[in-house]
């Protein structure tokens, strides 16, 4: 197992090499949910499955293992605009969460989430492929951070695409720098596990 972190200052890693085994969906109850292209399995046949016993556990130790490495006093989320300082990632405990909802995911051809920013409950995303994908999460990784004047706001930004590999994937902080969309394409369906990690 590998642990990158492509970007010093984007509290954002790349995980790859995890052990996941080949999953056969059409074996468990229907999703539970249907949004626009993307289902949600949430029934408890999937959770007791193998599959899942399997998966989990590894991806508990990614978090685990990052949190260890990483000090939360050495985690930045850039330069403040009005002195040019690096400023400490804002969240109070850094590793310390509610509940760890982890989902498998399955989205269909034609799915879209556009860009946007995560909800600020939440703490932390994780994303990791089940299968060898071919779309994935794209990120627009803002070089500035809340100007101190709008008229001096012009914001320059690094692509990034996630991982697609099966055993692969990312572990981010939401901030207003990690701008990210989904759009499923040049693939029949997208299968990834998800876990969104709330505040304390």
């Amino acid at each position: 197992m590998e642990i990158i972190r492509p970007f010093k200052d984007v509290c954002l890693w790349e995980f790859h090499g995890l052990d996941i085994p080949e999953i056969n969906f059409s074996k468990f109850a229907g999703p539970s949910a249907n949004n626009a292209g993307r289902l949600l399995y949430k029934n408890t046949k999937i959770r007791s499955s193998i599959e899942y016993t399997t998966v989990i556990p590894q991806l508990e130790k990614i978090i685990k293992e990052i949190s260890n490495t990483e000090n939360s006093n050495d985690l930045r989320e850039g330069l403040n605009p009005r002195t040019s300082d690096d400023m400490l990632l804002y969240f109070i405990n850094v590793w310390e969460y509610k509940e760890q909802n982890f989902e498998f995911l399955r989205d269909l051809n034609g799915y879209e989430m556009e860009w946007h920013m995560d909800n600020r409950h939440v703490k932390f995303n994780m994303i990791a492929n089940l299968k060898d994908n071919v779309s994935s999460t794209e990120f627009k990784i803002m070089e500035q951070l809340t100007p101190h004047n709008v008229n001096d706001f012009k914001p320059r930004c690094i692509d990034y695409r996630a991982p697609t590999k099966r055993g692969s994937g990312i572990l981010f902080f939401p901030t207003n720098r990690t701008w990210h969309r989904v759009i499923v394409k040049d693939e029949e369906e997208r299968h990834v596990v998800m876990m969104g990690s709330l505040m304390s």
